[in-house]
C-alpha cells in the first residue's frame, strides 16, 4: 500500500464503526474487502478497494474508487469527491460508518495531542478478551495469507487488531461491548481454519489500558496481561500445543468444554508458573 498523505491539520476526526468500535483518521482510510484496507468490509457487495476517506486541508472528503455497487453518503450515492461533515453516514455494502469531526469548543491544540487527551479520558482501563497470535516474520506467503484471514474473521466478530513488529498479532474484544458468547463463536470459527506450522495462539482475559500509539490512527494495549498473552503465543509451540488458554479465559468462556488442563507451566520472561489449558476444536 502506498504511504498515506499527512493527516489533516484540522480538528481530530474518526469513524464510528459497527459494534461500537472506533477508527481514528490520520491520512487516507481505505474501505473494502481486501485485508490491506484500513477498514475491512467483508460484505460481498463491497469491492476489493471500494472507498477512501481522504484529508484535504482542515477537512475530509469521501471518494468512491470506481466500485461496482457504489459509495453512499447519507443514503445517496456519490459520483465525485464529496466533503464530509460531522455525523455524516457513509454506506459501503450493508455497513454504515459515522464520520465524526466535532468543532472545537475552545482554543485549538495540536490534533495529535487533542486526540491523545480524548482517548485517555474516553477509554481508560477496560476488561478485554485477548488473542495473541505469533506469525514468524519469515513465514511463507500462505501462512501470512492465513494470518490476514484470521484478522478479517476477528474484526467481523467485533474485535480490534494490532500487528506487532515481531510478526505477531494482538486481537482484543472489549468485554463491555462484546459478549463472551460472541468471543467463543469467533474462536471456534478461527479454530476451524487449518493452523500453519510455527504459529502459536493464546487466549487470555484481563484488564488492560488502551492508549494511542505514536500516530493518531494507532491504538496500543498496555499492561502485564497483554505481555502475558504475547509470551504465551510464542510459547505455545514449545508446549506442543497450537492453542493455549489461561485459567481466566477458560473460566470466562465456559462454552469451550474441549479445553484440557496442562498444569502450571513456566513461560519465558513471565515470573512464576502459569496454569494453562490446551484446546483443539474441529
Amino acid at each position: 500500500m502506498a504511504d498515506s498523505p499527512p493527516a489533516s491539520r484540522g480538528q481530530p476526526a474518526w469513524l464510528e464503526l459497527p459494534g461500537h468500535r472506533t477508527h481514528v483518521l490520520a491520512g487516507d482510510c481505505h474501505i473494502g474487502r481486501m485485508a490491506e484496507n484500513e477498514i475491512v468490509n467483508a460484505d460481498s457487495r463491497s469491492s476489493r478497494r471500494n472507498t477512501v476517506v481522504r484529508p484535504e486541508g482542515g477537512h475530509y472528503v469521501l471518494v468512491d474508487l470506481g466500485s461496482t455497487n457504489g459509495t453512499y453518503l447519507n443514503d445517496r450515492r456519490i459520483f465525485k469527491p464529496t466533503r464530509l461533515q460531522d455525523r455524516d453516514v457513509i454506506g459501503v455494502g450493508s455497513e454504515r460508518y459515522v464520520f465524526r469531526q466535532p468543532e472545537a469548543e475552545g482554543p485549538t491544540t495540536d490534533p495529535g495531542e487533542a486526540w491523545k487527551n480524548r482517548t485517555a479520558v474516553a477509554v481508560g482501563l477496560v476488561d478485554c478478551w485477548l488473542l495473541g497470535i505469533l506469525v514468524p516474520p519469515d513465514a511463507e506467503a500462505a501462512t501470512k495469507a492465513w494470518g490476514e484471514n484470521v484478522t478479517t474473521t476477528a474484526v467481523r466478530h467485533g474485535a480490534g487488531v494490532r500487528r506487532l513488529p515481531d510478526g505477531g498479532v494482538m486481537v482484543h474484544w472489549r468485554a463491555d461491548r462484546v459478549a463472551a458468547e460472541t468471543v467463543a463463536v469467533a474462536l471456534r470459527e478461527l479454530a476451524l481454519q487449518p493452523l500453519p506450522g510455527r504459529v502459536g495462539m493464546a487466549v487470555h482475559h484481563g484488564r488492560v489500558r488502551v492508549a494511542p500509539g505514536t500516530q493518531p490512527a494507532e491504538e496500543i494495549l498496555l499492561g502485564p496481561d497483554v505481555t502475558l498473552t504475547h509470551r504465551l503465543a510464542a510459547a505455545a509451540a514449545q508446549l506442543g500445543e497450537r492453542w493455549v488458554l489461561t485459567e481466566a479465559a477458560v473460566r470466562g468462556l465456559n462454552s469451550l468444554p474441549e479445553a484440557r488442563p496442562l498444569g502450571e507451566q513456566v513461560v519465558a520472561e513471565v515470573s512464576g508458573p502459569v496454569p494453562l489449558f490446551g484446546w483443539r476444536h474441529g
